[in-house]
């Protein structure tokens, strides 16, 4: 009696193709080997429907690694002269495909990577399953790698596969003026629910960092320049400052060294203060900078200069200011009695900076400017002893002469041998011997 298939013992697997089936052709039963069914280790034949391979955590076992290349388990067209295309696509309603690589043969436990569609997305996911560690993502180019991109948010990239060549990012943009740009951005609070930066935020920046003698690379860089927020970030507040960050010898902390204040201006120092973005002050050892103006400064015994060094006789060094009328977009004429420039001192009281130059040498303009009259004076200004009014003392004036500001009586404090001025009482010019005023004329 015949046994239904059920009963019957299970076979010995996988299949090694010698295997004789019962099937039926032209209504007649015959034998045929399994090879010739595509189960045999050693089969070959073709597929002209869907292959439907149902449940799960099915796989299709094959050599696909190996040495050489070729050995190994490919997919190739059938089509003469035309690629291969190996493809995902998905079903029903979904927009998702997704080809996955594991790196251990139990996939819940693995690192994996995936290249997957997501709608109008490609994506590249590099990650892990179960006990599966935190992954990078490398790009290996002639079998060393070039580009990483770290789990802790870094992006590498070397020169690893030709020492020749420097590794650099390049942006390039055709037909829109503006060139390559590459943003910085930043937010404080989370991906799913940023919060705006707050001033003193360090919003982007760029940086260097060298190898060293105790094997390994700097963790911070001794070089950098930061974009700060000079204001809380709003979106009609967009205030904002670079600064410039070097490394003394002997030392690994970095000192701020250059700001390019919001309001404009440049300001240089060698201390080891920071700026104070909320209200635009020096911590040391400067404060009130609030001028479109070149600022140095310094301390510990370090001088602050501004060197204009020239080098060749054709030309000289100098300091040149320049004042019009009118604005930048239209400047006009530089008016009558206009301070064309200035050099000044300024000093420190009880309570903080004084406010305004205590001395000063100005330049000024004597009359309307015009291609034929151009005439000038030179202005020295002074602050007397317990007062804080700076009074011009002396005037250089277009055609020469020197002018004493009159004073209405000799002076009696800060005085000494050799001291100069003009009596307005007396109407007299007169000089200090050492121990009395006397008259010069």
């Amino acid at each position: 009696m015949a046994k239904k298939i059920s009963e019957l013992p299970a076979a010995t697997t996988p299949l090694d193709g010698t295997e004789l089936i019962e099937v039926v052709q032209g209504g007649v039963s015959k034998q045929v080997a399994s090879n010739n069914l595509g189960g045999g280790g050693s089969s070959s034949g073709t597929i002209n429907s869907n292959l439907n391979i149902e449940g799960v955590a099915r796989r299709i076992l094959s050599r696909f690694s190996g040495s050489p290349i070729s050995d190994r388990t490919l997919f190739q067209t059938i089509d003469d002269d035309s690629q291969t295309s190996v493809g995902a696509i998905p079903s029903g309603t979904s927009n998702i495909s997704t080809f996955t690589a594991f790196s251990s043969s139990d996939p819940n436990n693995s690192n994996y990577m995936q290249i997957s569609v997501v709608g109008s997305q490609c994506r590249l996911n590099a990650s892990s399953a179960g006990t599966g560690q935190a992954v990078n993502m490398s790009f290996i180019l002639n079998d060393s790698e070039v580009m990483t991109l770290g789990k802790d948010a870094k992006l590498n990239l070397t020169n690893v596969g030709d020492l020749s060549k420097q590794a650099d990012i390049t942006a390039t943009t055709y037909g829109i003026n503006g060139g390559g740009i590459l943003h910085g951005r930043y937010a404080r609070g989370t991906p799913a629910a940023p919060t705006g930066v707050l001033k003193g935020d360090i919003f982007s920046g760029v940086g260097g960092r060298a190898y060293h003698s105790g094997g390994d690379f700097q963790a911070s860089s001794p070089v950098s320049i930061h974009w700060v927020a000079a204001e809380n970030q709003t979106p009609t507040n967009y205030g904002s400052y670079l600064r410039f960050l070097t490394t003394p010898k002997g030392s690994n902390v970095r000192q701020e060294r250059v700001i390019m204040p919001h309001h404009g201006g440049i300001f240089v120092h060698s201390a080891s203060g920071t700026w104070d973005a909320s209200n635009d002050l020096h911590t040391s050892p400067i404060s009130n900078i609030n001028d479109a103006a070149l600022t140095v400064s310094s301390s510990g015994g370090v001088q602050s200069n501004i060197n204009v060094v020239n080098y060749g006789a054709s030309a000289s060094a100098g300091i040149r200011c320049a004042t019009t009328g009118g604005s930048v977009e239209s400047p006009s004429a530089t008016p009558a009695n206009t301070m064309i420039g200035f050099i000044t001192g300024q000093g420190y009281s009880t309570s903080g900076w004084a406010s305004g130059a205590k001395a000063i040498m100005s330049f000024h303009s004597n009359t309307v400017w015009s291609d034929t009259n151009q005439s000038t004076y030179i202005g020295f200004g002074t602050t007397a002893v317990n007062s804080v009014i700076r009074q011009e003392r002396l005037r250089i004036k277009s055609s020469g002469q020197v002018n004493y500001v009159p004073l209405a009586s000799a002076p009696t404090v800060d005085v000494s041998e050799g001291d100069v001025y003009f009596d307005s009482t007396l109407k007299k010019l007169r000089c200090y011997d050492g121990t009395s005023w006397i008259n010069l004329h």
